[in-house]
């Protein structure tokens, strides 16, 4: 006799082993492949909770005993999409009816995550299918992927009663990332060739200075632009403090705030005003570090130079920097260190064994 039994969503249905035969009960799994755990280069684990235990999951009741429990896999990724592969198994020895609709339900609401895959589409036992999805912002997201089944109305079998049967979990940890693997980055191409820029030691009619700081004004100047703040220390007392439209990327000692080392807060905010200005075709000039035996006020930058078009190659994002008295040299972000360096091949790197070559300093500009 049939007995009254409780669905996944608390509906009540008539089920017993023998009206299982109309039913779609399926598992859904990763699709491993050739035995592989990686997506795109990136590791599969096993998700673990905030004990640090493995996670565990239990799935219908009327899946068979052994598809029932099971644990939760884990990616993690900086894509800003992804393309996962899963496979559908058959989930119930007693089920006949291998094709039915699966339904996709994230774990959470979130207008930077977009799942591109429909969110419910029909399938059959022994199928594969991709699941897509679509990340628009940079901060961290952790949700689960969870898969529902039900039977297709328009079955040449028997309609099954049994709706929301949960048949697969996955667990998806988006990793913050920089604003450099942002995709609307520009193209823009150097507005300044080696053969026409402002070259160290040329006469300047504005001012009797010789200094590559001035050189890099003049050469703003030349493209329609000026500094917002032409003094880094705003102070005239001796004290020292930063002043304001100017980014400090890097300092080697303590000075006006800051510890030395890598200022990660200050880069971020840096790249956002980077972003915008290179899509407004506009020079930056940025400070630079070649030389330990000399700095200025910041005690790091010894250098200057202006940012004078970007680019991505292989998804790394570069900034084309005019240098009044070396070479024009591309810059690269490094965004694991903060930081943004020249190219391996660039002769500053071998400048002075004692620095590291990079932007040290940003400083906003302004159209004269």
């Amino acid at each position: 006799m049939p007995t009254a039994t409780q669905s996944d969503d608390n509906s009540v249905t008539l089920s017993t082993d023998a009206l299982k035969w109309d039913e779609f009960l399926p598992i859904v799994a990763f699709d491993r492949g050739i035995n592989s755990f990686e997506i795109d280069g990136e590791k599969l684990t096993l998700a673990k909770d905030e004990n640090n235990k493995e996670e565990n999951i239990e799935f219908s009741e009327h899946l068979d005993i052994q598809y029932r429990n099971s644990q939760v896999l884990l990616f993690e990724t900086e894509k800003q999409k992804i393309k996962i592969p899963f496979t559908v198994k058959k989930g119930s020895s007693e089920s006949h009816d291998d094709d039915g609709l699966l339904s996709i339900k994230l774990s959470i609401e979130d207008k930077d995550i977009k799942l591109v895959t429909n969110e419910e589409f029909k399938t059959k036992y022994d199928s594969i299918f991709n699941l897509e999805i679509e990340f628009t912002g940079r901060h961290k997201k952790e949700f689960y992927i969870d898969f529902y089944a039900r039977d297709n109305e328009n079955d040449t079998w028997s309609t099954g009663e049994l709706v929301n049967i949960h048949c697969g979990r996955f667990k998806v940890t988006k990793k913050e990332t920089c604003i450099c693997k942002d995709n609307d980055w520009p193209t823009l191409p150097p507005m300044v060739l080696e053969m026409n820029k402002v070259a160290y030691g040329t006469e300047l009619s504005w001012t009797s200075g010789r200094e590559c700081y001035h050189y890099a004004l003049q050469q703003l100047k030349d493209l329609g632009y000026w500094v917002k703040t032409e003094r880094w220390n705003k102070k005239w007392d001796g004290t020292v403090e930063m002043g304001p439209h100017i980014y400090q990327l890097y300092v080697s000692a303590d000075v006006a705030g800051m510890k030395s080392g890598l200022q990660e807060k200050q880069f971020k905010k840096a790249m956002v005003y980077l972003k915008e200005a290179m899509k407004r075709s506009e020079p930056v000039m940025v400070g630079l570090d070649y030389n330990s035996d000399y700095d200025n006020t910041d005690l790091t930058t010894d250098h200057f130079g202006v940012i004078v078009g970007c680019g991505k190659i292989n998804d790394k994002l570069y900034f084309d920097v005019c240098d009044n008295a070396y070479e024009n040299i591309r810059y690269y972000c490094d965004c694991e260190t903060f930081s943004l360096i020249p190219a391996a091949n660039s002769k500053i790197n071998s400048y002075d064994k004692n620095v590291q070559a990079k932007i040290t300093q940003v400083r906003e500009s302004k159209k004269l």
